[in-house]
């Protein structure tokens, strides 16, 4: 990740066939040369000089579009292949606004119209890609082969390859490693998608560690999205700020989102939440057939002791984890025997220390001191314990 920041730098602003297309292009001319087995005086003849050909491929001349398409006609990339090359600085751009949009069918038609292509860019479209779909084991795959490849990205491309690796991190719970990246690309221009994407998971990743600036990185995203009238994204951010304040019990925060959401799924889950957290089991059951969250209706089936929920809890994938669900925290409340609890805790709070989920680190925390008081387990638990809620409080 240190790679990334060491060689982050200025984006550039071109115009036409973007420079930075005509280095695609010549990527992509060169591995199919190879690929047939073509020197550069066959591939060329008839269109143009061997060290014309050579020039294009090592990206030292701003080459003739008609030369272009013949040398691309003559290796096999057909017609629409070579629009996503010739056009591949505006197609990353509409690629970031579709992430944004959640308009997943652009990007994927980008994807599959370049298959078979190997260069940093369209590998940073099937980083995106992967990461949108939640494989983050392929996208990780991804990320390791770009990282070797940073020091000959354009400037562009680099600062996106950034704000999604941030996503990654964020997906992968690494919320400081995500924080770190953001504070270092603090103030290079952007686009707006670009800026929405900054802005939001330095909300998100502030928020997952319950930091006390969370709530001016919200007003940020939030300015952001109507600015770029993306309204339909507002519910889901009103909604997060819902979460975020249950986390930090303020009911003052709680009550804002609530009021300034419509979706009524999500207004559901906020108002079932924080009745199960108040243990207001009488309001808690109102909800049980209303339009609830997944999380939600997990607990509702557990507070109804269904035992079929509890085995597909026990199935359930961290790899769907967000600031509104952790599956974890589910399979811990489906078990009921106290010990099993405990051993639970004791086995999986070492990994949200890492990952710095505060809330989690501190629920279970107070679990183990409730476990305590039943049932003193040893001193040096019970010190621990005490410990984490006295740095707590300092903090």
């Amino acid at each position: 990740m240190s790679m990334i920041l060491d060689v982050l730098s200025q984006r550039k602003n071109d115009n036409i066939i973007h420079l930075s297309n005509q280095e695609i292009i010549g990527i992509e001319i060169r591995r199919k040369r190879l690929e047939l087995s073509y020197t550069l005086q066959g591939l060329c003849f008839d269109i143009c000089s061997p060290s014309y050909l050579c020039k294009i491929e090592r990206n030292q001349i701003q080459a003739n579009n008609y030369i272009l398409q013949e040398i691309c006609e003559r290796v096999s990339i057909s017609s629409e292949q070579q629009q996503l090359l010739f056009h591949s600085y505006e197609v990353l751009l509409e690629s970031v606004e579709a992430f944004v949009k959640d308009d997943i069918d652009v990007l994927n038609s980008f994807v599959i119209k370049g298959k078979g292509f190997e260069n940093y860019r369209y590998r940073i479209l099937l980083f995106m890609k992967y990461i949108y779909d939640g494989e983050l084991y392929l996208a990780k795959g991804i990320y390791n082969e770009l990282v070797k490849l940073l020091s000959s990205m354009q400037d562009i491309d680099m600062l996106i390859f950034s704000i999604f690796s941030v996503i990654l991190e964020y997906k992968e719970k690494n919320y400081q490693e995500a924080l770190d990246i953001l504070n270092q690309i603090q103030g290079i221009p952007m686009d707006k998608n670009l800026s929405i994407l900054y802005s939001k998971y330095l909300y998100l990743s502030s928020a997952m560690m319950l930091k006390g600036d969370t709530m001016f990185y919200y007003y940020e995203v939030e300015e952001k999205y109507k600015n770029m009238g993306y309204y339909a994204k507002l519910e889901e951010l009103h909604y997060s700020l819902g979460i975020y304040a249950l986390k930090i019990k303020s009911n003052y925060v709680f009550d804002y989102a609530l009021n300034l959401l419509n979706n009524l799924e999500y207004k559901n889950s906020l108002q079932f939440l924080r009745a199960y957290l108040e243990k207001d089991f009488d309001k808690v059951r109102q909800f049980k057939d209303k339009p609830l969250n997944s999380f939600s209706k997990y607990l509702v089936q557990m507070l109804e002791q269904n035992s079929r929920v509890n085995e597909v809890i026990m199935h359930l994938s961290s790899a769907q984890d967000d600031y509104d669900f952790s599956a974890n925290l589910l399979k811990y409340l489906s078990l009921t025997i106290e010990e099993e609890k405990r051993n639970f805790i004791q086995t999986t709070l070492p990994y949200y220390k890492k990952v710095k989920d505060v809330y989690v680190i501190h629920y279970f925390m107070k679990e183990l001191l409730r476990f305590n008081q039943i049932k003193p387990h040893n001193k040096e638990t019970i010190t621990t314990i005490y410990q984490h809620f006295i740095n707590n409080e300092k903090r």
